[in-house]
């Protein structure tokens, strides 16, 4: 404990996670047997810099990865593998879904079904509706 500068490293030290109620149990074990920690600097998890080192993307990209899949994405999207998708203006997208389904949609563009879904959904959500409640003929294509 001596060697110590922080509660962290106190717990990795006595082989225990630095999480939760582990500080709970280290503090109590300090006052049990009042062992002073005068030495411990209460800015020394936060005043030196991180030593984390990022994992090489050929180590990530491989089956079983344990890698968090929302830092992944935006690891891609910042090392340029992947791509945001434009959307089609509305009146093309609508065309297009006409022409090809949805299915055909997300292959053209390289997204999901659901993806193309979700562009007429932000573009209906953002359009301004007709102020005497009639259905546009898009609505009523797609509800026959």
């Amino acid at each position: 404990m001596e060697n110590t500068r922080t509660a962290a490293a106190a717990l990795r030290r006595l082989g225990l996670r630095p999480v939760g109620g582990n500080y709970r149990t280290l503090k109590k074990l300090i006052a049990f047997y009042a062992i002073s920690t005068d030495h411990f600097d209460p800015y020394g998890a936060v005043s030196r810099p991180r030593l984390h080192k990022r994992i090489p993307l050929e180590e990530v990209l491989v089956e079983g990865s344990t890698y968090n899949r929302a830092k992944l994405k935006q690891r891609l999207y910042d090392e340029g593998l992947r791509r945001k998708v434009e959307r089609p203006p509305y009146e093309q997208l609508i065309a297009e879904i006409d022409a090809l389904g949805y299915r055909g949609v997300g292959r053209k563009y390289g997204v999901s079904d659901n993806a193309a879904r979700n562009w007429v959904r932000w573009y209906r959500a953002r359009a301004e509706m007709p102020e005497d409640g009639a259905a546009s003929d898009t609505e009523e294509r797609e509800a026959a």
